[in-house]
């Protein structure tokens, strides 16, 4: 395995990540050479970013394999986020949920390939009192099931 480097524009944040090696900025402008990484990860950040078409073809310029997590628009724990949104949530009223389709038709757009799907959280988090399992997922309609979907994607 190599080496995990965190980044993040949040300062505050990053002084709190340990064991890690930290940058600064931002996913629209990696500051790393092409093919740098084996694997990139954006995890909870496609709905915070202003232009995810810039962040995904940063990602493949990095690396050969990117796995992103959402929560998914059109699932239960989307809907509920949009909600609080809508009254001004400090956080999700600055969001952009998608749906997986919408991820999935970004990367391919770029010449990914979508390799795998995975879901969890099949109930609200404050409902969850143990780990929940992982699902591989194989079809579209069944990630909206679960409330945080993973998809890995693999450079053409």
């Amino acid at each position: 395995m190599g080496v995990a480097v965190g980044l993040d524009p949040a300062l505050k944040l990053l002084k709190k990540v340990k064991d890690v090696e930290k940058v600064l900025g931002y996913g629209e402008y990696l500051p790393f050479r092409d093919n740098s990484f084996e694997c990139t990860y954006i995890i909870f950040t496609m709905c915070f970013v202003r232009d995810s078409d810039v962040v995904v073809k940063e990602a493949l310029r990095v690396s050969s394999r990117i796995v992103t997590c959402i929560v998914p628009r059109d699932s239960f724990l989307g809907q509920k986020y949009l909600k609080e949104a809508e009254e001004g949530h400090i956080f999700y009223s600055k969001a952009r949920f998608y749906t997986v389709k919408e991820v999935i038709e970004i990367f391919l757009k770029y010449g990914a390939t979508l390799n795998k799907i995975l879901g969890t959280l099949t109930d609200y988090p404050e409902n969850i009192k143990y780990l929940d399992k992982v699902y591989e997922i194989t079809s579209l309609d069944e990630t909206k099931k679960y409330g945080f979907i993973c998809m890995e994607f693999i450079k053409s």
